[in-house]
């Protein structure tokens, strides 16, 4: 398959997803099936860009794979365009991103 052919949608997540970060960012696709679990788990689920994104995301980012999969211990790495970005209007008003520094602060990582 040529790379142009994997699109891929990045979401931009609050603070209150925090709880997800083991099985959005710890758990392979390829292992588990996350639209499934976050289903079941009640989360809402939106589109963008023809791919499932959370609904109450902050924002995403629709990009384009330009480089070969590299190997990086427990992920794999990946060079991408970003093809397109959009902000997206909170549920309820205000959101907060989510940050590696607040998943240490609350002992996610």
């Amino acid at each position: 398959m040529e790379l142009a052919a994997y699109m891929h949608c990045w979401q931009i997540l609050q603070e209150c997803h925090a709880p997800l970060t083991q099985l959005l960012g710890k758990t392979s696709g390829k292992d588990t099936d996350k639209l499934a679990q976050l289903q079941s788990m009640g989360i809402r689920i939106s589109e963008a860009y023809g791919l499932p994104i959370l609904a109450d995301a902050v924002g995403i980012m629709d990009l384009k794979v330009v480089s070969d999969f590299i190997c990086a211990g427990d992920h794999e790495v990946v060079i991408c365009d970003v093809v397109d970005f959009e902000t997206l209007s909170p549920v309820g008003g205000r959101s907060t991103a989510l940050y590696t520094g607040y998943l240490r602060e609350i002992g996610l990582i």
